[in-house]
């Protein structure tokens, strides 16, 4: 409690954002970027089938994401037409999850701020650390 400026970066999964709340409500949330551009990409990649067509796109997605433009993106998916059902799943999965976490995916303002984007570095560091404290004697 005595620090005064928190981050949380998560997957963005709802109850993590309700655990924050309830916990650490002055936090700032971020989603992990490249959860984020998962989404994405698994849509992607059920939409197109020319493998450079669909990294152009992703690689203009990233750009906006990291530029504060995820209501630029949710606006272009909310148009566009899936060509299959599964498709149309990754679509909708992309759009809720945007939409949901819009507010949080200023990845610009963040980075501005110094804070970090993604939870990988994090999640390196707890997972070596457990492991060499579970493998020592005693």
């Amino acid at each position: 409690d005595h620090y005064k400026n928190k981050v949380l970066i998560a997957d963005g999964a709802k109850w993590i954002w309700n655990r924050a709340d309830d916990f650490q409500s002055d936090a700032v949330q971020i989603p992990d970027f490249f959860h984020a551009v998962k989404k994405l990409s698994m849509y992607a990649s059920l939409e197109y089938e020319d493998n450079t067509k669909k990294k152009q796109w992703l690689d203009r997605q990233k750009q906006r994401l990291k530029n504060n433009g995820v209501t630029d993106i949710i606006n272009e998916l909310s148009e566009r037409e899936a060509k299959n059902g599964k498709s149309a799943k990754a679509l909708t999965d992309v759009i809720g999850y945007y939409r949901n976490n819009s507010g949080r995916m200023q990845y610009k303002t963040y980075c501005e701020k110094g804070c970090l984007m993604g939870s990988g570095v994090i999640e390196s560091a707890n997972r070596n650390v457990i492991q060499q404290r579970m493998k020592l004697s005693g």
